[in-house]
């Protein structure tokens, strides 16, 4: 049923004026025009439009059945745009991509046109949500009203993205692009959701200073909650940050992950230029082989695979970004567990592998004493995030986490670690401790308040 099998040959399809003059006035055939259309459901093919003028009133009429398909002067039909805005920004498909999939259709297409109709898509897009706001607010207004959850991200120095969406609908209600997460630019945003859909019932952000300096000022009174997610990320950041950047600087001093990246290829290439090693690290992968690695493989196959391990330690991560995530103190304590194993494969053979640098990297002491301080405030950090059920190791949901159990579960564990005997010992001798319990306190009544009915 696909328009290649259904329309092999390019159609003609004619299309005429759908209506008269207001007037009244007979209208007379003005001209026919023919341009190339393309739409998803019928490819390429030739609209031939008559149109009709009225000659009391000068003015002419079209097709609006064609005028629905493609906007004026345009090839490509509106669902043509809608399909790449989708293939690009929902199914995250590429430009190549999504014109070898329009050529199925019937569709020739340009990789920079693709680029062009999915920049329209966006401003299509934009006017269609400006147009509705009308519905949203009654839909919203049907569901007992709309909390409101905004967030800002960036990347490098870019703008910031600041989005604001409802938390019960998951509809976006508003977006801007800002030089910096600043109230002058959060307000006016703030303001124009008011004025289209009214007082949000809610508010639910971050602890960023521009966004409870503005929400204060445009929604004065309204209940405002921080986002759990968000509060243990800035709690973490700001409880170990300085220890995780220490491990970072010093383990890039050292050139150690260039030095494996470059062992790790000379080994793959040994390996790929023997078959019986190939075949060997072959079955190890499919768990065809018994015992460790070492006992059952060549010594550079076993290098290989040790090395591999230590350089790809992101792939331990969840993807929730630091402090949940700290890969390069994964890549520091892989490296520690694998020398040992690796200084033995040298003294089989195995000579690419840079154990000077390794070992001088392992006897750094003021680098073991960062690990092994943020060691322990990530053991703390921990057990704050299992008693917010917010972010867990074993969960894949990150910012979209709701935890799993009542907010006043929540709240009484969150007491109980605040107040138990350990986190006041530690916040009574360790600046780091104090600020996080000074936050817990601080925003305690953002955190844990009443839920919300309609």
């Amino acid at each position: 049923m696909s328009a290649t099998h259904l329309f092999p040959e390019r159609l003609s399809l004619h299309f005429h004026a759908d209506k008269g003059c207001p007037c009244g006035t007979a209208t007379t055939i003005r001209k026919t025009s023919r341009k190339t259309v393309a739409t998803v459901n019928a490819g390429e093919f030739e609209a031939i439009e008559t149109q009709t003028f009225c000659k009391p009133c000068q003015q002419s009429f079209g097709s609006d059945e064609l005028r629905s398909l493609t906007p004026q002067r345009g090839k490509f039909g509106f669902d043509v745009i809608e399909y790449i805005g989708r293939s690009l920004f929902v199914q995250c498909r590429n430009e190549l991509e999504i014109q070898a999939e329009l050529a199925t259709r019937n569709i020739t297409i340009s990789a920079r046109e693709i680029g062009f109709l999915s920049k329209r898509f966006i401003v299509y897009l934009t006017l269609a949500h400006q147009q509705c706001q009308a519905e949203l607010k009654q839909y919203m207004h049907s569901k007992g009203g709309y909390i409101l959850h905004m967030d800002g991200t960036c990347e490098g120095d870019s703008p910031h993205l600041f989005s604001c969406m409802d938390e019960i609908s998951n509809i976006v209600l508003g977006n801007r692009k800002m030089p910096s997460e600043d109230s002058q630019y959060i307000g006016p945003l703030l303001q124009r959701l008011k004025t289209a859909y009214g007082v949000p019932m809610a508010l639910v952000h971050d602890m960023g200073s521009a966004i409870l300096k503005a929400v204060s000022t445009v929604f004065p009174g309204v209940p405002d909650y921080i986002c759990h997610f968000h509060f243990l990320r800035d709690l973490g950041k700001d409880l170990f940050d300085f220890e995780y950047r220490t491990i970072r600087r010093y383990t890039q001093s050292y050139g150690v992950r260039a030095k494996l990246n470059h062992a790790a290829k000379q080994l793959k290439a040994a390996v790929n230029n023997d078959q019986l090693l190939q075949d060997s690290l072959d079955r190890y992968l499919q768990h065809n082989e018994t015992g460790t690695a070492e006992e059952t493989l060549d010594p550079k196959v076993t290098a290989y695979l040790l090395v591999a391990w230590i350089v790809e330690s992101s792939s331990a991560c969840n993807g929730f970004g630091f402090p949940f995530d700290q890969p390069h103190l994964e890549f520091y304590l892989r490296l520690k567990e694998a020398y040992p194993t690796l200084k033995r494969l040298r003294d089989k053979g195995v000579s690419v592998l840079p154990l000077t640098i390794m070992s001088r990297a392992l006897r750094d002491r003021a680098l073991q004493k960062n690990v092994s301080r943020i060691q322990e405030k990530i053991s703390v950090f921990e057990e704050l995030r299992a008693a917010m059920r917010i972010a867990r190791v074993t969960h894949r949901q990150g910012l979209n986490d709701e935890g799993d159990d009542d907010i006043k579960t929540i709240e009484s564990r969150v007491k109980q670690f605040r107040h138990s005997a350990k986190i006041v010992a530690l916040s009574s001798s360790d600046t780091s401790y104090r600020k996080m319990v000074n936050q817990i306190d601080r925003y305690w009544d953002k955190l844990f308040a009443d839920p919300q009915t309609t």
